[in-house]
């Protein structure tokens, strides 16, 4: 585990939750989808009210030169736009203002360096199971959408080379389970590259599909 400041830490641009379109976007971009999408004023609610408390874990790798966050995108995403206004859209100012103007002295020399482990493989298969364990059937469940996109991630990654079965061990879950996911996952997308009508619905409807 390294103390790293948060802001030369990265946003995730392939995060599963991301909307298909944001995926791969620059980090100004992850930080307006943060914004939009994925109410992290709440976590900024959380840390003026009860101070930065850095209980879960940052999860990280790294290419040699800078560091990605593949567990803790919400919560690296809060603490850069209280540490850092000059990231903060125009729209949402006044709001994360008024956050900084209630920090206490002790919540920002807290989050100056957070804790990360990091890892030299985005791949690593020690990783991918217990950010999955997390979110596919953990406390912390993704909702039928995301979770399918982190198990497509899984099933179409040449290096592990995994089946079902073998998402399934690291899931701790049920081959069938994943392989309903993967192949509703396979075809929202499909229907979304061909420009079929109602794609859009699909997502918006993937738990019922």
């Amino acid at each position: 585990t390294r103390q790293l400041d948060p802001r030369d830490l990265l946003l995730d641009p392939h995060n599963p939750r991301l909307p298909p379109d944001d995926r791969g976007k620059g980090q100004s971009h992850l930080i307006q989808v943060m914004l939009e999408r994925f109410a992290i004023d709440e976590i900024a609610e959380s840390i003026c009210s009860a101070g930065f408390l850095p209980l879960d874990p940052f999860i990280g790798w790294s290419d040699g030169t800078r560091v990605g966050i593949l567990e803790g995108n919400r919560r690296l995403a809060t603490i850069k736009l209280l540490l850092q206004k000059e990231l903060v859209p125009t729209a949402y100012t006044k709001k994360w203002e008024e956050f900084r103007n209630r920090l206490a002295s002790d919540a920002i020399e807290a989050m100056q360096r957070i804790p990360v482990q990091v890892y030299t493989e985005r791949g690593n298969v020690d990783v991918l199971a217990y950010v999955g364990y997390r979110h596919v059937n953990g406390v912390l469940s993704w909702d039928a959408e995301e979770k399918a996109a982190f198990i497509a991630s899984l099933i179409e990654d040449k290096k592990n080379k995994w089946t079902y079965a073998d998402v399934a061990s690291k899931l701790g879950s049920k081959a069938a389970y994943v392989k309903k996911l993967y192949v509703a996952h396979r075809l929202t997308e499909q229907a979304r590259d061909k420009g079929v009508p109602g794609a859009d619905q699909m997502r918006g409807k993937f738990g019922v599909l």
